[in-house]
């Protein structure tokens, strides 16, 4: 679904791209697997202290329409070997691969492969239980502000995770030596 930055915002899914993103993007517009509702300006903003979870009142719209292109994608260009998602990307394979197993479907690949993000803060989306889909979690160390959160969840998601850390941030990692 489109997406848009929202004027003034710092937060990596709301914030203007960088001049990088915008250069590989190559005057694309930018898209989303889902939404978020965006900020309501008017509610007051609580100091970090005072938010025990800022993920728990999570909302995503159109989450529907990206599980559906996501399975006709798949369903014509699978199977594959290994699926590799990045942030959000992870958070809908989760609930594909849930919606998958409800369906008493076979996952049409072997291993998953998540970097960044990849959990699932929507109460309505969330899994009855873990999935045993084999997945490394790859998270972006103290420079991820979504990384305690996935180290916290991730876990919980999946009964067959590896967990890997670097320290470049939410981002595929780039510094040595776990650059290749």
């Amino acid at each position: 679904c489109p997406w848009e930055p929202v004027p003034g915002a710092t937060q990596l899914n709301l914030a203007e791209r960088t001049p990088v993103e915008k250069g590989l993007a190559k005057g694309l517009p930018f898209v989303q697997w889902y939404s978020h509702p965006p900020p309501d300006a008017a509610a007051p903003v609580k100091p970090k202290e005072e938010a025990a979870n800022p993920f728990e009142d999570a909302v995503y719209l159109n989450v529907e329409e990206g599980v559906r292109y996501l399975d006709s994608h798949i369903s014509k260009a699978g199977p594959f070997d290994i699926l590799v998602a990045f942030s959000q990307a992870g958070t809908l394979v989760a609930i594909f691969l849930d919606m998958l197993r409800k369906e008493g479907r076979p996952v049409p690949w072997s291993l998953s492969i998540m970097f960044c993000g990849a959990m699932i803060d929507d109460k309505d989306y969330q899994l009855k239980e873990p999935l045993s889909q084999p997945t490394i979690y790859v998270q972006g160390g103290d420079k991820d502000p979504w990384g305690a959160h996935g180290v916290n969840c991730l876990p919980k998601m999946y009964t067959n995770l590896t967990m890997l850390e670097h320290q470049d941030g939410h981002t595929f990692p780039s510094t040595g030596p776990r650059a290749g």
